[in-house]
């Protein structure tokens, strides 16, 4: 049965309340020690006022030692009737009963607040219980006084009462994440957020963690347990480790010199980092789509497609230009079967702008092999691949046309050298995020440049200036400082600002027919003359720079990075509003642009 604890001096008053909340359904009770155990049973307290000043801490206290048992306790304080109540309410007493007590409004507020009581505790813990995050109390001493069940799951142990025989003072910690670092952080500042550790599991195995933590105390100062939430992130982890990989992988492709020697190690790269054993490198040449490189040597299937076939996978995407994934390749007629058994199949596009020149063709013996982290790794090995494949034909045709004319060397070798450069500058190989930003933010000032009627002439001047606006990102700024999450450090930002002016000096020499150099050295100036590196205001900046530095901002902004996901359109529209900062022209033709159904492709 449910007991009501009743604090009243007066015995009559205990009396006339025991008995109707007895016809309540609930027992009354006089009297428990508020810093003992709560009984189970214990429904609401009902105090008079000056009882509740006196032991107004005890009774919050008591409260909050329900919730910390996944509970709530409603303390119901009662009060003569025209005394102030707005007190009670704000220091966290839940409700106030007036004297002389009328029986009916008596049993509405019990009623109402024992009802209450049961429906949230129950809620709460089928909550915490179900939750696909794990919750855990543990003590500082380490002993682990409770884990929901995606936590135990987390750790790999059947029960929690398995899981609470660990003694965390001496294990489940990684070496580099010691549990003292956590407990010096939450109990310093009371509470720590997005807090990453490295926890171990039940067979040894590292586990990265994002925690959200804090310490309960007693009265006395003194820290009782803590208390928090876990979120797996090693999935996250292993991917950007793997995104890292590839990115090493690109910077090295750039001492490639032929077509075969990239497909090769691209290949080869779809093995070691993606964990994939059938993997093809496709060119287009002519009417024909060739194989020129497979992880396994021997190809299980065709070497060579027309491009225009029916059949097969492979022509289509180079055909089309567009990615096709199978989760069960034999739902669909287009499918080749190979040597080896192969149940899921993705194929990519390999694009330098809107040019395809071949396809990256990964196959699975699973089903559903490939999700939404698996396919941006292919995405950016292919894009990766794309401008090695690109820089190393170039290579190939700079060399033999080096060659075929050397009698006119110093007039051709100008030529070559300024083809050279502005194509190694374009690469990205350092980072392929910013690569395909690059694409992006061209799509979109291309877009933009066209909804205000720029001539297309212009157009195309800023196209080439937006494909190689982050130039001096690439090589100037170390890719952890790229790729770092949180605030920069001064010196850090001091080296980002140096990106414009480092563009602007590698394309200066180059001979374009616009002002490619200067809007790549204008695109962060801002209208109020905040930007940099000259600071430069209003009319003193380009028109294609102040289109660049929208297009810029909103794909930066809208579009995931590996450090952070994706804010959304409307965080970037809410930028490009401000009036001093950004070309309001510009910024309206954007938002029409998208209007009209623009997406990044």
């Amino acid at each position: 049965m449910k007991k009501a604890l009743v604090l009243v001096r007066n015995p009559t008053d205990r009396k006339l309340l025991s008995a109707a909340l007895a016809d309540f359904g609930l027992e009354t009770c006089f009297t428990h020690a508020l810093n003992a155990e709560i009984p189970s049973e214990l429904a609401v307290v009902l105090v008079e006022e000056a009882l509740a000043e006196l032991w107004k801490h005890e009774l919050l206290s008591l409260k909050q030692r329900a919730t910390a048992e996944l509970r709530f306790l409603p303390v119901l304080v009662i009060v003569p009737q025209g005394r102030p109540v707005e007190k009670w309410l704000s220091l966290g007493f839940d409700d106030i009963v007036t004297i002389p007590i009328s029986r009916k409004l008596l049993e509405t507020q019990v009623t109402s607040w024992t009802e209450l009581s049961e429906e949230t505790a129950g809620r709460f813990r089928e909550l915490v219980e179900t939750a696909q995050v794990g919750f855990y109390r543990t003590t500082p001493e380490g002993k682990i006084l409770y884990a929901n069940p995606a936590l135990v799951k987390l750790l790999g142990y059947e029960s929690l009462a398995e899981l609470a025989q660990r003694d965390l003072s001496r294990e489940g910690f990684a070496p580099e994440s010691p549990r003292t670092r956590f407990q010096e952080a939450v109990e310093k500042e009371g509470v720590v957020t997005n807090y990453e550790a490295v926890w171990l599991t039940r067979d040894g195995q590292k586990v990265f963690v994002v925690e959200s933590a804090r310490a309960v105390r007693d009265k006395s100062g003194k820290v009782l347990y803590y208390e928090g939430t876990v979120q797996d992130i090693t999935p996250l982890r292993r991917y950007q480790e793997k995104l890292a990989k590839i990115g090493d992988f690109g910077r090295k492709l750039v001492l490639a010199r032929t077509t075969e020697e990239v497909a090769q190690a691209v290949v080869n790269a779809a093995r070691d980092i993606l964990g994939l054993q059938d993997c093809g490198i496709f060119v287009i040449e002519g009417e024909q789509v060739t194989l020129l490189a497979h992880s396994l040597g021997t190809p299980p299937g065709p070497s060579s497609l027309p491009l225009h076939s029916e059949r097969g996978v492979v022509p289509y995407v180079a055909r089309t230009g567009r990615a096709l994934y199978l989760p069960d390749v034999r739902n669909d007629p287009r499918f080749i079967p190979g040597a080896l058994p192969s149940q899921s199949e993705l194929c990519l596009p390999l694009k330098i702008g809107e040019r395809v020149i071949g396809v990256l063709n990964l196959q699975s013996p699973e089903l559903a092999a490939f999700g939404a982290e698996e396919t941006r790794l292919a995405e950016a090995l292919a894009d990766v691949a794309a401008i090695a494949l690109e820089n190393a034909r170039l290579f190939e045709e700079i060399t033999k046309a080096k060659e075929n004319l050397a009698r006119e060397a110093a007039e051709r070798k100008k030529l070559l050298e300024q083809v050279v450069a502005a194509f190694s500058a374009a690469m990205g190989l350092k980072d392929p995020f910013t690569a395909k930003h690059q694409e992006r933010v061209a799509r979109l000032a291309c877009a933009i440049a066209e909804e205000l009627g720029l001539p297309p002439e212009q157009v195309e001047g800023l196209r080439v200036a937006a494909l190689l606006h982050d130039v001096g990102k690439v090589l100037a700024v170390p890719n952890e400082i790229l790729s770092k999450p949180g605030k920069l450090s001064d010196h850090e930002m001091a080296l980002i600002r140096t990106h414009p002016d480092v563009g602007y000096e590698l394309l200066c020499n180059v001979e374009f027919p616009w002002p490619v150099a200067e809007i790549v050295r204008q695109h962060h100036e801002r209208l109020d003359g905040s930007g940099y590196p000259r600071g430069l205001k209003g009319e003193e900046i380009l028109l294609e720079a102040r289109i660049l530095a929208v297009a810029d901002v909103v794909e930066a902004i809208s579009s995931f990075r590996p450090y952070r996901p994706a804010l959304g359109l409307d965080k970037a529209f809410e930028e490009i509003q401000n009036a001093e900062k950004y070309d309001q022209n510009a910024a309206s033709a954007c938002r029409a642009v998208f209007a009209r159904g623009f997406t990044f492709g």
